[in-house]
């Protein structure tokens, strides 16, 4: 299955993460979203949100696992991505245009989120 492939490869670390999960990320968070808006069984519905949770898990991997200069090598080459980008903007910008405040609690940096008390 697609959940289980994600895991699978998400237990191999960040360089098999860049390898097979980045370059088809965005294309499938996207299906997914068209997919869960579509659908109103339950099953399935519970289907799609376990194979975003393995992708966020599988990104989580890669976004803790490497430094901010390999992530800002391999992140704007992304299918889907804005290719005029400025040289200053996030390295993540694609996969935040996809995902959201999703991508948020996956990276780790120092950022307001971690310094809130609720």
């Amino acid at each position: 299955t697609v959940y289980g492939g994600l895991i699978g490869i998400a237990c191999f670390g960040p360089r098999a993460v860049d390898a097979f999960v980045l370059p088809v990320s965005i294309q499938y968070w996207n299906l997914w979203t068209v997919k869960l808006e579509k659908s109103t069984e339950l099953i399935n519905r519970c289907e799609i949100q376990r194979c975003q949770q393995a992708l966020l898990t599988a990104l989580s991997v890669f976004l803790q696992g490497t430094s901010l200069q390999e992530q800002a090598a391999r992140l704007p080459n992304l299918p889907g991505s804005n290719e005029d980008t400025d040289i200053d903007a996030l390295p993540h910008r694609a996969l935040e245009d996809a995902l959201g405040d999703q991508l948020i609690p996956l990276r780790n940096e120092e950022n307001e989120y971690n310094l809130c008390f609720v």
